[in-house]
């Protein structure tokens, strides 16, 4: 038997999407929330700080927030985005990605990093980048 459990994180920053038809092509900015749901066995071992757990909640937070160190009130901008050389000229915090920064992009981003930082399987990543705006990447 497996058991799931989530958490979930948030953080405030900026992006543009440089290719969008529409508003997104601009600068602008979201309080993004992480969700992460792991799916593995409950541990059944006495003496272990995780027992009768499939990962422990502060473990799971600390993952989280290790895969996002540095983006909280930064800006995602993707390293061809033609925009770069004069975000770089500003006094700002930038976060140069590999990626063009949409919500399905950083989804499948933070699913690697994250699976990277745990022992347990990672079942499901969200990125909500608005109440009613998500992306999920699933195992």
């Amino acid at each position: 038997m497996q058991t799931s459990v989530s958490r979930r994180i948030e953080w405030d920053m900026g992006h543009r999407v440089p290719d969008h038809a529409s508003l997104c092509k601009n600068l602008h900015g979201h309080r993004y929330v992480l969700e992460v749901e792991l799916c593995d066995r409950v541990v059944h071992d006495e003496g272990n700080p995780e027992n009768g757990m499939v990962k422990d909640f502060g473990a799971l937070k600390q993952a989280m927030l290790e895969a996002i160190d540095g983006w909280d009130h930064s800006f995602m901008i993707y390293y061809r985005d033609p925009w770069l050389p004069a975000m770089e000229q500003l006094d700002t915090k930038l976060m140069v990605v590999g990626f063009v920064p949409t919500a399905e992009e950083i989804a499948a981003y933070l699913f690697i990093e994250v699976q990277s930082l745990l022992t347990v399987i990672v079942k499901r990543v969200t990125v909500w980048e608005t109440p009613t705006c998500s992306a999920t990447v699933v195992r």
